[in-house]
């Protein structure tokens, strides 16, 4: 007596680990759409074949202008840099003086926001290769735009800090000298005023007393003058030297 048999195999395969590691995979891939997305800096990657956009963050969105949606595989990496700028960007990047061939470290150039105005940016960009085979190019930017005018506005306050620190200076120069000039000053005249007064009408000695009490009292008037410095105030002089401008920096 024959008999049909049929035989149903099952065969079992613990796949736990493999989804384990499925479901790691898609938390790193998460985690890190989130934090290029919510990076400050600008985040753009190119297609190494074609240079078209492949990656274009908030940062990046912020900073040229650009959507997303419309940059993405629509525009090229050059679309986003002056001719010059980006040609300097590729061969900074492929030599090795700038951090190692595919690598290149912190630079400054320009980029082009979407109104084509050229933005003031420090750069960083690297090579990504698969299997030895250049595939992106993955660039952060910062906008330096409020850094440089920080610089601008410290460097605006140090200026004028120094010219008040000149001018008290001055100033304070200005009265000492004034203070010390005074008393030989003050005995010439005395002296000069002494011998007119013993001269007599002898005219041979008078006139040269009188020449010394004109010039001592007109270097008298100098001294007021520079005891009234109250700024630096300056004027040229021979060629390109100055000299301090008593008359102005004498005005109240």
């Amino acid at each position: 007596l024959m008999l049909d048999q049929r035989v149903l195999v099952l065969t079992f395969r613990d796949v736990s680990e493999a989804r384990d590691i499925e479901d790691e995979l898609t938390k790193t891939k998460e985690f890190l759409e989130r934090l290029i997305a919510s990076a400050v800096d600008a985040i753009v990657a190119a297609d190494s074949t074609d240079g078209r956009i492949i990656l274009f963050n908030q940062g990046a969105e912020n900073l040229f202008g650009h959507l997303a949606a419309e940059t993405v595989g629509k525009l090229t990496l050059a679309d986003l840099f002056p001719e010059e700028e980006y040609e300097d960007l590729l061969r900074q990047l492929h030599s090795a003086q700038y951090g190692g061939e595919g690598r290149l470290e912190q630079t400054h150039l320009h980029a082009r926001d979407i109104m084509g105005q050229h933005l003031p940016v420090g750069l960083t960009a690297s090579t990504i290769y698969e299997e030895e085979r250049e595939v992106a190019l993955v660039a952060i930017l910062t906008d330096l735009r409020e850094q440089i005018q920080i610089q601008e506005r410290l460097a605006m306050a140090q200026e004028k800090l120094e010219v008040t620190e000149k001018q008290a200076l001055i100033a304070e120069l200005a009265g000492t000298t004034a203070h010390e000039l005074n008393q030989p000053l003050t005995s010439v005249m005395g002296y000069a005023e002494l011998l007119s007064r013993k001269a007599g009408g002898e005219s041979n000695l008078q006139r040269p007393i009188q020449v010394i009490l004109q010039e001592a009292e007109r270097m008298a008037e100098i001294v007021r003058k520079i005891g009234k410095i109250t700024k630096y105030e300056t004027k040229s002089y021979v060629g390109t030297t100055q000299i301090l401008d008593l008359e102005r920096a004498a005005e109240e």
